[in-house]
């Protein structure tokens, strides 16, 4: 009998530590899950605050662009404007002279 009590007593320690030895490792498992969820999510929200960055920016500089550019036809169409007003106007003042110039030259 008491022999039958130290086979019960050590099976009870060996499933003891068995038990000890599988909630150990359940819970390894789920700190090492969670960590790599945290991980990755970690990196999915930094890959969208970089991709949010980076479109932010390529906007801001395109419409800086695109101002500047339509600034700066808008400054040479007035000019142009400005110009070709000017050329017709010395065109017109031309050929108005010319037949008068002409006529006194008979």
């Amino acid at each position: 009998m008491v022999s039958s009590n130290d086979d019960t007593n050590r099976r009870t320690v060996v499933v003891i530590i068995a038990a000890a030895v599988v909630v150990i490792v359940v819970i390894v498992v789920v700190v090492v899950v969670v960590v790599v969820v945290v991980v990755v999510v970690v990196v999915v929200v930094v890959v969208v605050v970089v991709v949010v960055v980076v479109v932010v920016i390529v906007v801001v500089v395109r419409v800086v662009i695109t101002f500047v550019v339509l600034r700066s036809k808008s400054i040479n169409n007035d000019m142009n404007i400005f110009f070709v007003s000017f050329k017709m106007s010395k065109k017109k003042k031309i050929q108005k002279l010319q037949p008068v110039s002409f006529v006194k030259s008979f």
